[in-house]
C-alpha cells in the first residue's frame, strides 16, 4: 500500500514538473538592443541581479556575524536585525522581479 501511494507521489511530481513556466525574459546580448525598451530590460535586469546578489551577501554576512557573536546580546541582536533586512530584502527583490515578468509578458 506504502509503495503505491510513493508511486503516485512520483507520478503527481512528475506531471507538475511538466507543466509549462511562464516566459522569463532573457538579458538581450548588446549586439540585441534595438529599442530604449531592451535597453531598459537590460537594465532593469542587471540592477535586480546585483541587489540580489547583495542582499544574499548580507544574509551570508548576518549568518557569520551571529555565528561569531560568541553570546555577545549585542553583536546577536546586531546579527538577528541584519539577517531579518537581508531576507526582507530577497523578499522585495524577487516581488520585482515578479512584476517585471509579468509588465513584460502583457507589454510583448
Amino acid at each position: 500500500m506504502k509503495i503505491m501511494d510513493k508511486v503516485r507521489q512520483i507520478g503527481m511530481l512528475a506531471a507538475l514538473a511538466q507543466q509549462t513556466i511562464p516566459d522569463v525574459p532573457q538579458v538581450p546580448a548588446i549586439t540585441d538592443i534595438e529599442t530604449i525598451q531592451d535597453l531598459v530590460q537590460r537594465i532593469v535586469l542587471w540592477v535586480l541581479i546585483i541587489a540580489g546578489v547583495i542582499a544574499v551577501l548580507f544574509l551570508i554576512g548576518g549568518g557569520l556575524l551571529y555565528l561569531t557573536a560568541g553570546g555577545n546580546p549585542e553583536q546577536v541582536q546586531k546579527a538577528k536585525t541584519t539577517l531579518v533586512n537581508a531576507i526582507i530584502g530577497i523578499i522585495v527583490i524577487a516581488l520585482a522581479f515578479a512584476i517585471y515578468v509579468v509588465v513584460i509578458n502583457l507589454i510583448s
